[in-house]
């Protein structure tokens, strides 16, 4: 008996561990479904399917969860008839169990909305909407809020739809209901599409299509394809209607907006026959019959309809069905096929009537009116017109209130002049009275066309009036570019002029006042810059001359090779310099060209120039020649940094720069390029360029021959115009010996040596500076302001003398930083520039800088300047070392020594104290100041202090300078210069090695509460 008592035991248990696994598994599954609704929902289902048995094992409400995921799920992938057996099986099933009629409602309704039978929709959610609307069920009051807001969005009560659509698409946010929300955002496209802010339709549309890519959810994907295609198709319609017949076609818009709809329903119709989205592919069929319609191709369009009607069928989709009915009734109308489209008129209103649609009602009596009217069936023509009229009443009512006044007028008015028509009808015997009725007709439309021209006109007006204002804008914002492109030109210009002014003046200054017989490298920079600044007077010269069109123009016959080769000998010093390769291809020793020398060389000068400017090193320049029967075609290209695609259209125009411009040396004026477009015109030819960015540049050159395109007045003018008077082009070339630049190697070499910081981008500046300032002082330099902070911060330099205007960082860049850099602000700084406005100096100054100086500048007044910055700080070190001392307490200075016992002690350290500030004083005038040998203090310190005469002298020096840095008696820099040192970097580097941290740190070294007992050791 207890044997039996324990099997049956054993077997509860063991049943009840099978369950409890079996609600595991089939949760699990519920799981994986959900993970895969989005992405792939076809697998999803074929899971459920298979796992039947365990669904139907399990729990009712798991059953019943899993069925409901499995409705939506078919409903997604558009299998309507599968999703309708599952909700016969529910409904069936749970028949008896209320708790589960609640959600059931909501599925049920939501399958009859996308089926577009709707009637019967409030009937089943209003027994539950107290449940719906309670605080306690958050997920079925979305659900509510959704269904009753895509009704209303039916109904065209888009106010209120808005609200309620809202207002679930912040419930499903917050509870991660994300099919719900996308559910909800397709239905706000709906209501943007139907209140025709397509603009907004089409943004939240590329919203959704953009996430469905993401998340992978092709069918969600092909319904916002969908619903993208019919928005373009409708925009473009509207334009269409409202243009005339003539013009509509040929709009901008029109034309865009239909090309797009027309690429949105391939793409479509591509991915829903992938997917099997048959009512999705059916919508892009239907948008395709009524383009055919719009291009009056009927028969095309009833083969389309036909096609759409039996796959419409087999799915059981009614909606598509009516909708394609109504348009083929359309083409069979217009081919005279009246029977024919009054019997596809009636499978239209009959499903229409079914679901209440009003709106397609009302388009299908409108085309019965059109249909009997051209078949010549008045009365029935007059008896849907009225239908019409009722329907159209019936839908203003519900969709503007407002309205409802002005649409009664209307219907009485057109119930009138149908009155009227089928009263002429009528009496058609009566011929007098037809053309009277006639004559009233042809009255009433030329008041209508003269009311349309009345209309056009004031639309016209505004549309030139409006069109007047934005030139008007653009003019201005142009004129703007311009002054401000100009006053860039003119800065560029200016400190090109003022640079090459003070390159030219200082070598030749220098040359005469050292009266050297060697002056080569002074006398050819000299000359080097003033070609370069003719070379830009030039250019502004013959800007001018072009734009007062008295530029002269001397043509001649010239061999067009040596022409070539003459510019090219010309810019062999700086193409060599960047290692730059050039090859010829194609050129005739035979072929001459009437052209202007000097126009030629200025056009070729300006490429080479810009190639050498913005090409790197080792690149190639190829210049190619092809001849033809009428012209010459000459291409420069090379393999530099090329340019911006959105910077081409503009490098032609006067004064534009580029942003490479900004990063050179030489930023150049804009009007290079502009000049060469020009004169190539002048001389009838042109100028093309093109760049792949990162690829290189390419500038063609068309060159006409012969010289029949010239006028006679041009030739008349040409002295050299003589057949064989080529002319020959002599090459000069001026090179400059590359001497290299003097390295100051032995710049830490001389301790007492004053440090000075040269920073200029432009190398020749830099040499120039280095040669005035090298015999007295130690010179480093920099090519810019980020490379100055950097040696700055390394070297510690006396003086900065920085230009202002440098690619990376400008001279008030880093004149800003240095004062902000806590280890850099006692640097001085002298700013030397082009930039002489006194607002420019102010600012300089404002900022920090010490001094300024502009250019042209003067070797003495430099010199000067210098030197009288540097003594001055000198003088503020001494005042400053003296009003320490005077600080200290004799008494109490001389009682620190006491120990020592001796009187030699106290006459050392006094000495030292007295000549601390001193950089001249040294161990010979230590012992002679003492009556002792050399040898004799040295014994002695190292017996006292243990260290040698010179390492006291030093370290008693570093200590007053780090007691004066405590109490912070003046700057790192003035505090060097007190206690001995004449080089800040020398000061800067001793005391690093004797306290193991820079001068900038000494407040950040000793905490307050150590400061007294640090100065006591020092002293």
């Amino acid at each position: 008996m207890n044997l039996i008592k324990g099997i049956i035991k054993y077997i509860g248990i063991l049943g009840i561990a099978l369950f409890a696994q079996a609600s595991h598994s089939v949760n699990s599954l519920l799981e994986q479904a959900r993970a895969l609704q989005n992405h792939d929902p076809l697998k999803a289902i074929q899971l459920l399917k298979t796992h039947d048995y365990s669904l139907e094992t399990s729990s009712e409400q798991v059953f019943f969860d899993a069925h409901v995921l499995l409705a939506e799920l078919l409903l997604k992938t558009e299998k309507f008839n599968h999703a309708n057996q599952v909700v016969d099986i529910l409904e069936t099933r749970y028949s008896e169990e209320q708790s589960f009629q609640p959600r059931l409602a909501i599925l049920k309704s939501h399958v009859l909305i996308i089926r577009q039978k709707t009637e019967k929709v409030m009937s089943l959610l209003t027994p539950f909407k107290e449940l719906y609307t309670s605080e306690g069920q958050p997920e079925l009051n979305a659900w509510y809020l959704f269904l009753v807001g895509s009704l209303q969005v039916r109904d065209y009560n888009f106010a209120e739809a808005m609200r309620n659509l809202t207002e679930a698409l912040d419930k499903s946010r917050q509870y991660k209901m994300l099919d719900l929300e996308l559910s909800i955002q397709n239905e706000l496209v709906q209501i943007f599409y139907y209140t025709k802010k397509y603009s907004k339709a089409i943004e939240l549309s590329d919203e959704l299509l953009s996430f469905s890519k993401t998340i992978k959810d092709q069918y969600l994907e092909v319904g916002v394809l969908s619903d993208k295609m019919n928005i373009y198709y409708l925009w473009a319609v509207e334009i269409y209607n409202k243009l005339p017949p003539e013009v509509a076609a040929q709009n901008e818009d029109y034309r865009r907006y239909m090309d797009e709809s027309n690429r949105l329903q391939q793409e479509l119709m591509q991915l829903s026959k992938e997917i099997g989205a048959y009512r999705t592919m059916i919508k892009g069929l239907i948008i395709s019959l009524n383009n055919k319609l719009t291009e009056n191709k009927y028969r095309e369009a009833v083969a389309i309809g036909e096609r759409v009607l039996k796959v419409a069928d087999e799915q059981n989709l009614m909606y598509s069905m009516a909708i394609t009915s109504n348009n083929m009734a359309i083409a069979y109308r217009e081919i005279g096929e009246f029977d024919k489209s009054i019997e596809k008129l009636k499978d239209a209103e009959n499903y229409y009537k079914e679901i209440q649609d009003i709106q397609s009602l009302t388009w299908v009596y409108e085309d019965y009116t059109l249909t009997y009217q051209k078949a010549g069936d008045f009365e029935q023509a007059f008896s849907y017109q009225k239908k019409y009229q009722s329907a159209l009443l019936e839908l203003m009512k519900k969709t503007s209130e407002q309205s409802l006044v002005a649409l009664q007028e209307e219907y009485a008015d057109k119930e009138k002049s149908q009155k009227i028509l089928r009263l002429t009808q009528q009496s058609a015997i009566d011929a007098q009275r037809i053309q009277t009725e006639k004559m009233k007709i042809w009255i009433l439309v030329l008041v209508l066309i003269a009311f349309s021209l009345i209309a056009l006109a004031l639309a016209q007006k505004r549309k030139n009036l409006k069109k007047l204002l934005n030139q008007e804008a653009e003019l201005n914002q142009r004129i703007t570019e311009v002054n401000e492109a100009k006053q860039r030109f003119f800065n560029n210009l200016s400190h090109e002029f003022k640079t090459a002014l003070t390159l030219s003046i200082s070598p030749i200054k220098q040359f005469l006042a050292d009266n050297q017989e060697q002056p080569a490298v002074s006398l050819e920079s000299a000359l080097n810059n003033n070609l370069h600044m003719m070379a830009l007077l030039d250019e502004v010269l013959d800007i001018k001359k072009m734009d007062s069109k008295s530029l002269p123009m001397m043509v001649s016959k010239i061999n067009f090779k040596q022409a070539i080769d003459s510019c090219l000998n010309r810019f062999q010093y700086q193409l060599s310099e960047k290692n730059m390769f050039v090859e010829k291809e194609g050129f005739s020793d035979d072929l001459n060209l009437y052209f202007d020398p000097s126009h030629l060389e200025k056009i070729i000068a300006n490429i080479l120039s810009n190639a050498s400017k913005y090409c790197g090193d080792d690149c190639r320049l190829s210049l190619s020649l092809i001849e033809h029967s009428e012209h010459v075609v000459l291409d420069l290209i090379d393999d530099g940094p090329g340019i911006e695609a959105a910077e081409l259209p503009h490098v032609f125009t006067r004064f534009y720069q580029g942003k490479l411009s900004a990063s050179k040396q030489k930023p150049g004026t804009g009007i290079g390029l502009s000049m060469v477009k020009e004169l190539m015109e002048m001389h009838h030819g042109a100028a093309e360029i093109s760049s792949i960015n990162g690829e290189g540049c390419q500038v063609k050159l068309i060159f006409r021959k012969g010289h029949d395109h010239y006028s006679q007045q041009v030739l008349a003018k040409s002295r050299a115009f003589l057949d064989n008077s080529a002319m020959e082009i002599n090459s000069q070339v001026y090179s400059l010996e590359d001497n290299g630049r003097h390295e100051n190697d032995d710049i830490e070499s001389v301790e007492n040596t004053k440090l000075i910081l040269v920073v200029d981008d432009n190398a020749e500046i830099r040499n120039l500076l280095c040669g005035i300032l090298q015999p007295e002082y130690n010179v480093l330099e920099a090519e810019n302001g980020q490379q100055a902070l950097c040696i700055a911060e390394l070297k510690q330099p006396d003086l900065i003398i920085a230009d202002v205007m440098m690619p990376e960082m400008s001279g008030f860049d880093l004149t800003t930083n240095l004062r902000k850099n806590e280890k850099l602000a006692h640097i001085s700084i002298m700013l030397l520039t082009a930039l002489s406005k006194n607002e420019q100096r102010v600012h300089g100054l404002l900022i920090g800088a010490d001094d300024y100086l502009t250019k042209p500048f003067d070797n003495d007044e430099l010199l000067a300047r210098v030197r009288n910055h540097l003594a001055h700080k000198e003088r503020i070190s001494t005042l400053l070392l003296n009003q320490y001392k005077e600080s200290l307490d004799s008494k109490e200075y001389l009682e620190n020594f006491s120990d020592q016992q001796t009187r030699r002690s106290e006459q050392l350290e006094r000495l030292i104290t007295e000549n601390l500030g001193k950089c001249d004083f040294d161990i010979e005038q230590m012992y002679s100041a003492l009556n002792m040998t050399r040898s004799s203090l040295y014994r002695y310190t190292q017996k006292v202090y243990n260290c040698t005469p010179m390492n006291l002298l030093k370290k008693r020096r570093l200590e007053v300078a780090h007691q004066m840095l405590i109490e912070t008696a003046g700057s790192i820099s003035e505090i060097a210069y007190a206690v001995g040192y004449q080089s800040l970097a020398s000061f800067s580097r001793a005391f690093r090695q004797h306290y193991k941290y820079p001068p900038t740190k000494v407040k950040k070294a000793i905490p307050d509460s150590q400061e007294q007992t640090v100065t006591q050791e020092a002293i």
